[in-house]
């Protein structure tokens, strides 16, 4: 339930400041308020791309990397949390490290839950949201 309530806020925020970078930027003017921008970076397999990224985080290297550190939560989150970075070195640095602490933080929830279908819910609109109201 929390998962949908962080998307939600995540949303209204993202948005909010759309709308003030609209007021205050003409760069955001020309942008449209929502957009799926399919055709950029192929967004169209975002979906399926953040889904197999979870797949292969959480159950495969996560719950493997645990068992190998003898059930040490913490050292297999951070570790997790610096592979997932470089998962993404292709990216601008802020970006890898944004993205090192979202694995850090649904590695938590995934730990709790033991369920992937919130993690990649919440990993798909955290990615995508930002191109779709035009700020990335």
């Amino acid at each position: 339930m929390e998962v949908a309530a962080i998307i939600l806020i995540y949303s209204v925020v993202l948005y909010g400041y759309r709308l003030y970078k609209s007021s205050t930027d003409p760069v955001y003017l020309e942008r449209p308020l929502f957009a799926l921008y399919l055709n950029i970076n192929f967004r169209w397999f975002y979906p399926l791309s953040s889904l197999w990224q979870e797949l292969l985080i959480k159950p495969l290297w996560q719950d493997n990397v645990k068992q190998a550190m003898g059930g040490n939560k913490k050292g297999t989150l951070i570790y997790i949390g610096l592979l997932f970075c470089i998962y993404h070195m292709h990216f601008p640095l802020y970006f890898m490290v944004a993205a090192g602490v979202l694995c850090i933080l649904t590695g938590i929830l995934y730990e709790r839950d033991r369920n992937i279908w919130g993690v990649w819910a919440l990993h798909f609109f955290l990615g995508f949201l930002p191109r779709a109201v035009g700020l990335a």
